[in-house]
């Protein structure tokens, strides 16, 4: 917050070097330079306020839990207008201030929308403020993958039942931080049908899947496609069998087997060699998606179902992308 404060105190001279361009009262003049409206945008985005505004309790923000939000607009522009009062030092200097408080909130209002394009590369927006919505995440997921990646969808009405992105529009990321190794801050620049999480997709991974009872088991995939054996509208499963002995380590040999003994459709073949084994353990990145997949549902449905979106174990209800 120091820096923000450090930096608004050069407003005094814009402001008054602005009045000299014409009236405020009548929009003479510029309103502010543009390092400053850069400096309130990420402001207004939460950069520099402490973290234990935003939570001030962590009863509100339990381990494995997600919070999703509505960032309230009084709040950030009296948090604004604070700092410009910090730059104003006499009586004239807050009533230019206040007289020019309207024209560069509208100007904040546009700037918003690009608050992040430096590091996406996205093309500047212009127009009117979205409501910002957003979510914080404190989970294992976080810190054991720190290169998670957030996307935000609305509904566009043009839908296709086999593509579960099909009329889903890409929403920009206001920010998106993490503000402790297991706390991850999103805001979006509007209100969300859906909201993905995703772990990195980079590298490659090897893996089981956990079932119910603690038991682990591995879907059979098609070696010409990469795609998931299903039957009966389930996937093809074998259960992952371990060393005598030694709880954590698969018996290798052992699970070739029970992948070609749950192949009864003949995908596998008669044998399971080196790369089509491969195959069979590969682990695509993970999703776990937020809101209905087949039905518009707006956030604000996820904000007033606290019992089904609040507290998450997310390491376990990833759902594979």
């Amino acid at each position: 917050m120091r820096h923000t404060i450090d930096g608004v105190r050069a407003l005094e001279a814009s402001v008054r070097a602005a009045s000299t361009a014409g009236d405020p009262a009548e929009g003479g003049g510029e309103t502010a330079p543009d390092e400053l409206t850069q400096l309130l945008v990420r402001l207004r985005v939460l950069e520099g306020v402490p973290f234990e505004y935003l939570v001030p309790d962590e009863e509100l923000l339990p381990e494995e839990s997600i919070r999703f939000f509505y960032l309230d607009r009084n709040w950030t522009d009296a948090l604004v207008q604070g700092v410009l009062a910090v730059g104003a030092v006499s009586t004239r200097d807050r009533i230019d201030v206040a007289a020019r408080w309207p024209g560069l909130r509208d100007e904040l209002d546009e700037a918003e929308h690009d608050a992040r394009a430096a590091l996406t590369g996205a093309a500047s927006v212009r127009g009117a403020a979205e409501t910002v919505t957003g979510f914080l995440v404190r989970s294992r997921a976080i810190s054991g993958w720190p290169g998670v990646q957030v996307r935000a969808y609305r509904r566009t009405g043009d839908e296709e039942a086999e593509d579960p992105l099909s009329g889903l529009e890409e929403m920009r990321l206001l920010r998106l931080q993490r503000l402790a190794p297991a706390i991850l801050l999103a805001l979006i620049d509007g209100i969300p049908d859906q909201v993905h999480l995703e772990e990195p997709r980079t590298g490659i991974q090897f893996g089981v899947d956990e079932g119910a009872g603690g038991a682990f088991t591995v879907a059979l995939k098609n070696p010409a496609t990469g795609e998931r054996v299903r039957r009966g509208g389930r996937d093809v499963t074998a259960d992952v069998p371990f060393r005598r002995g030694a709880p954590g380590l698969v018996a290798v040999e052992a699970l070739a087997r029970a992948l070609l003994a749950a192949d009864t459709g003949g995908v596998l073949g008669s044998s399971l060699g080196p790369a089509e084994y491969a195959l069979q353990m590969l682990q695509l990145p993970y999703r776990q998606v937020f809101g209905e997949e087949n039905v518009p549902a707006p956030l604000e449905d996820l904000l007033t179902v606290p019992e089904r979106f609040s507290i998450i174990e997310l390491t376990r209800v990833w759902r594979e992308a």
